[in-house]
This record gives C-alpha cells, structure tokens and sequence, in this order.
C-alpha cells in the first residue's frame, strides 16, 4: 500500500498538532484525525497524542478496502469486539496501531476527519443523565449521547507502543 501524498500529509499534521495544542480541545491520547485519499486513509494510531505527530511518525496507513471488507464479517451479525480488533489489524499491515475510532472516521463520507474529546464534554459526561438533559436543553431537540469511555490499553485492545507521557 502506497503512503499518503506527500503534499496532503503536512496539511494533515498541521491541523492534528494543532488540536492537539489546545488542552481544552484534547487531553492525553484524545481525539483523533484523518484524511482519506483513494482506497488510503491515515489516522493517527492509538495511544499517541495530537500534539506529537510529524510526519514520519504517529499515524498510521490504513487500507480501507480491506477494512470495509473486514466490515462485511461485522454487518453480516458477527459484530464483536474481536471481530472489529481483527478487522482493524487486517487493514494496517505495518502492525502498527489504528485508533479504535478507525471504523468511525473510515465511514464518514468526508476526505478530512477530525474529533476531540473537550474538557467540556468530558466533564459533562461524568453527570448524571437528567443533568445532561437539563443542561444540553438549550439544543432543542438535537440528541446528545453519551458513550462510555474505554482506556485505549483495556484488555480488549493490544498494546502498539509505549504509553503516552505526562503533559509538559
């Protein structure tokens, strides 16, 4: 598989450290970035912080034939954490480790992809339901989900890499 333009990929860099800089947009290993090209995707592999990118190293290639392919195993009713972790291992042959927010970002129909995870939002996630519904009414009527978190290191992930470091 062919690496990610040479020219796209400073671009891409650019924004992730950027996010990356900003703590109240990222924290640790948080949020995520993408830019797709083709049948080609990078995103930045687990465990690595937004602001540590370059561009040699913190992402990873992902070949999204091969995922939508491991995709097809999911959608037919074999949709397990295994299944999903095997998928995403098939799809970046370097061994190296894909986000586990690969699936998401490789299903947006968008070139460029870029999330966070606020201090905001955080926080907020950590209150109870009727006090999110209280306190994102002002929405009115948007959904708002909150999804449990789970540590990019819990069991049901491999290790790619030494963990991140404390914040500077």
């Amino acid at each position: 598989m062919e690496t990610i333009d040479p020219l796209t990929l400073p671009a891409y860099v650019a924004l992730t450290r950027r996010l990356g800089g900003d703590l109240w947009l990222s924290q640790g290993a948080s949020g995520n970035t993408a830019v797709k090209q083709g049948d080609r995707m990078a995103i930045k592999a687990t465990r690595t912080r937004l602001i540590d990118m370059t561009e040699k190293t913190g992402w990873v290639a992902v070949d999204l034939a091969r995922l939508r392919h491991g995709f097809e195993k999911l959608w037919a009713g074999a949709a397990t954490p295994e299944n999903y972790l095997a998928a995403l291992t098939a799809a970046s042959p370097t061994g190296a480790g894909a986000s586990l927010e690969t699936g998401l970002h490789a299903l947006l129909p968008t070139t460029w992809t870029a999330h966070v995870h606020s201090l905001a939002g955080q926080i907020l996630a950590k209150r109870a339901a009727a006090e999110i519904a209280a306190r994102t009414a002002f929405l009115k009527g948007i959904a708002v989900r909150v999804i449990p978190a789970v540590p990019p290191a819990s069991r049901s992930r491999r290790r790619s890499g030494p963990p991140c470091g404390k914040i500077p």
